[in-house]
C-alpha cells in the first residue's frame, strides 16, 4: 500500500511539473506569411492618332500613317519609351522623326497593360493634331532611317492600302479613326500623370452633374438676358421707325397742303 502510495504522489509531482511547464512555456507567435514581389522589366511605348483639323487643308479630316522600314506595312507614328523620357515627349519625337511633323496631344484614347512572367508590356495612345496649317502641309515624303514616308489617308484609302503590299503594321489606326468619326470619347491628358500628381484645378475633366447644373443655368440666364435685350432694342427700333414715318407723312402733308394753296391762289388770281 505504501508502495502505491509513493508511486502515486511520484506521478501527480511529474504531473504538476509538466503543468507548469505549459504555463511558464511562451505563446507561439503567429508568422505572417510574406508575399514575393517581382520586380518587373517594363517595356513601353506611345502612339500618336494624329487627325487633320484645318479645313484649309486639301487634307481637312484624314489620319497621318507612316510607312514603316523594313516592309513591316503601314502604321501610327509611334515607339518604345527611350531611356529618361515620358510618354508624351516620345510621342512628340517620334511624330516628328517618322512623319516629320509638329504635333499637340489633345487626350488620351487607351492605356494598353499587359504581364508575360516579369516582363510587363505598356502602351500609351494619345489622340493628336499638328500645331498649324503648315504643319499639317509639311509631312514627310522623302525615305529615311525611321520611315519611308508619311501620308495623309481617309478610312477608305487605308482600307485600300491595308490590300495592298505592304499592307498595314497592325490595325490601331483603322480601329481608333472609325471610333473617333463614331463620336467616340477622348479623355484628357490629365488622367494619365506621375504617382501622387493631384488632379489640377480647372482642368479638362467632366465636371460634376452639380457643377454641370449651375452651368446650364447660368447658360440659360445668359441666354434669356440676351434675348430680352434683342427683343428690347427690336422693339425700340420699331418705334422710332414709326416715329419717323409719322413725321414724314406730316412733312408731306404739309407740302401738299401748300402746293394746293399756292395753285388755288394762282387760280384765283387769274380769275381777277
Amino acid at each position: 500500500m505504501e508502495a502505491n502510495g509513493n508511486n502515486n504522489n511520484g506521478n501527480n509531482n511529474n504531473d504538476n511539473l509538466f503543468l507548469q511547464t505549459l504555463i511558464e512555456e511562451p505563446k507561439a507567435k503567429k508568422i505572417k506569411k510574406k508575399h514575393d514581389r517581382c520586380v518587373f522589366q517594363s517595356v513601353q511605348f506611345a502612339l500618336a492618332i494624329v487627325r487633320n483639323p484645318f479645313p484649309a487643308s486639301p487634307h481637312f479630316g484624314k489620319w497621318l500613317a507612316v510607312n514603316e522600314t523594313k516592309g513591316r506595312g503601314w502604321w501610327v507614328p509611334g515607339g518604345c519609351v527611350e531611356r529618361g523620357e515620358t510618354f508624351q515627349q516620345t510621342c512628340h519625337r517620334e511624330c516628328l522623326e517618322e512623319a516629320n511633323m509638329q504635333i499637340q496631344l489633345k487626350g488620351v484614347l487607351k492605356v494598353d497593360h499587359s504581364v508575360s512572367g516579369d516582363v510587363c508590356r505598356m502602351r500609351v495612345i494619345y489622340y493628336c493634331e499638328p500645331t498649324s496649317l503648315q504643319e499639317a502641309n509639311n509631312f514627310k515624303t522623302m525615305a529615311d532611317a525611321e520611315s519611308l514616308e508619311a501620308r495623309w489617308v481617309s478610312i477608305n484609302e487605308l482600307l485600300v492600302l491595308a490590300s495592298g503590299n505592304p499592307g498595314l503594321r497592325g490595325r490601331e489606326l483603322l480601329n481608333w479613326a472609325t471610333y473617333l468619326e463614331n463620336n467616340g470619347h477622348v479623355m484628357p491628358l490629365d488622367m494619365f500623370g506621375e504617382e501622387g500628381e493631384l488632379q489640377p484645378i480647372g482642368s479638362r475633366s467632366a465636371p460634376l452633374p452639380q457643377q454641370a447644373s449651375q452651368q446650364q443655368q447660368q447658360q440659360a440666364q445668359q441666354q434669356q438676358a440676351q434675348q430680352q435685350q434683342a427683343q428690347a432694342q427690336q422693339q425700340q427700333a420699331q418705334r422710332e421707325a414709326q416715329q419717323q414715318a409719322q413725321r414724314e407723312a406730316r412733312r408731306e402733308a404739309q407740302q401738299q397742303a401748300q402746293q394746293r394753296a399756292q395753285r388755288e391762289a394762282q387760280q384765283q388770281a387769274q380769275r381777277e
